[in-house]
């Protein structure tokens, strides 16, 4: 009968050092994926505001030296960030319109990175 007899007392404290290992992981990793998502989420933001800039400007007929009627900046703040950046380049018939916005990834949200949206427009 001793045989069948378990000493539980031995491994009272393996569960509590399994789970002070085991959560910073599981933390990290779901800490990197939430990054990861929130980056692209902006990427196709910015590359959304872009090419809805683009065809605004195409509307209003952007030419070289004219005043923008379309305000690029509010459309810009509006659909991605009040930090994003955008530049317009004519390059005449085209206009091309870059966004540019960094993310902060990681769990501690320490690392940065760019992300771009580019569109064309070709104004006739």
């Amino acid at each position: 009968m001793n045989i069948l007899k378990i000493n539980f007392k031995k491994s009272q404290g393996s569960v509590t050092a399994e789970f002070a290992i085991l959560m910073p992981v599981v933390t990290l990793i779901i800490g990197i994926i939430l990054s990861v998502f929130a980056a692209v989420s902006t990427n196709i933001r910015c590359q959304n505001t872009a090419n809805h800039v683009a065809q605004q400007l195409v509307a209003e007929k952007y030419a070289s030296g004219s005043t923008l009627a379309v305000d690029v900046a509010g459309l810009v703040y509006s659909g991605v960030n009040n930090k994003a950046s955008w530049e317009v380049i004519n390059q005449s018939p085209y206009i091309k319109i870059i966004i540019r916005s960094k993310v902060f990834i990681g769990p501690i949200q320490i690392i940065p990175i760019e992300v771009t949206g580019e569109a064309f427009g070709y104004i006739v």
